[in-house]
């Protein structure tokens, strides 16, 4: 059953448009946290509050925030958390103290362009019935130069799949993989009762995007790069481009978490998904056998990885040969990879 409309939130008296909220993480970001202040500060449509959630830094990270919200023309709201929460945990904070109709979710490295907002905004209220509107990204060194592609580049979301995106084959891609970035996405407020909380297991943009595709609360993308994303050593997740023999190498040296526990994460986040959504009680027609689908395969492909590697051929292509590699996972990549890793 489709879900029906977003509520759109609070709404000013003078031009009936949502209330815009921007909630923003930081820790330890005296080094880049100014470029995105004034980015923001500079934006065509401005913002009508800044909640930021600083996860304990020890720099002068509160005192560029401190300073910035005694200057800035909106409201500017700054918590401490006594305690460390982990990046996902923190937006879950920032996200619940919003009181915006739409929530943008910000770094603290990257810079916006200065249309950014205006132009998400216009994509929400050209598309009422839109749970989440998402951007490319063009990726930047440390130094904000261009590295000459953008982050649709890096992941390979190609325009045939931004096609398929657009014409209601979302759950299906967003389950192979995640093509929303958090820094470039923002949500009606009326998903908080239902995205909140975030499991542990979960990283807060693919969380989002899934849901709300689920329930038909679908996404908008804007095929214009409109936040410049930093690329430097302190960087969680990245937007670098690699090669699929590079991406081996790369996932084998992996310290501290095999191929194995992140397939169990992917599991515990669509498992969770799909409690979440029969909860809710408005599961797209084919969301659950989507999601079983996607959950069945992650669990063969975990008992793939308990065998030693010489032993590993004859489930592997059984497992190809339901064609679940192809639907739910990168195809013959993700087949490879459970044979050589």
């Amino acid at each position: 059953m489709r879900a029906g409309k977003p509520d759109s939130g609070n709404e000013t008296r003078e031009n009936a448009r949502p209330l815009i909220s921007i909630a923003m993480c930081t820790y330890n970001g005296e080094a880049y946290l100014g470029d995105q202040l004034a980015s923001i500060v500079k934006q065509t449509q401005q913002p009508d509050e800044l909640v930021v959630c600083d996860d304990g830094s020890t720099d002068n990270t509160l005192q560029i925030l401190d300073k910035f919200s005694k200057e800035a023309s909106f409201p500017v709201r700054v918590y401490r958390n006594e305690q460390r929460l982990g990046p996902t945990k923190n937006f879950q904070k920032a996200i619940s103290l919003c009181t915006g109709g739409l929530i943008f979710l910000s770094d603290q490295d990257d810079v916006w362009m200065p249309e950014k907002v205006n132009k998400v905004l216009q994509s929400f209220m050209n598309n009422p019935d839109a749970g989440y509107v998402f951007s490319d990204s063009l990726i930047v060194d440390e130094m904000l130069r261009p590295t000459g592609y953008t982050m649709w580049q890096s992941i390979k979301f190609t325009p045939g799949q931004r096609r398929q995106f657009e014409q209601g084959k979302q759950l299906a891609l967003l389950l192979k993989r995640n093509v929303v970035t958090g820094a470039a996405i923002a949500f009606r407020a009326g998903l908080k009762s239902i995205v909140l909380p975030i499991p542990d297991e979960s990283i807060h943009d693919e969380w989002i995007a899934l849901l709300a595709s689920s329930l038909g609360m679908y996404g908008v993308l804007i095929e214009e790069p409109l936040i410049q994303y930093r690329q430097h050593p302190q960087q969680l997740i990245g937007g670098l481009r690699f090669s699929f023999v590079e991406q081996v190498k790369r996932a084998s040296l992996t310290k501290g978490q095999s191929v194995e526990s992140r397939l169990h994460r992917e599991e515990v986040t669509c498992s969770k998904a799909l409690d979440r959504l029969t909860l809710v009680g408005q599961l797209e027609k084919n969301a659950r056998q989507l999601f079983d689908a996607k959950i069945q395969h992650l669990r063969v492909r975990q008992s793939i990885h308990k065998h030693p590697h010489y032993a590993r051929l004859f489930a592997v292509s059984r497992e190809f040969l339901t064609l679940r590699y192809h639907r739910c996972s990168a195809g013959w990549k993700s087949a490879a990879r459970d044979l050589l890793l």
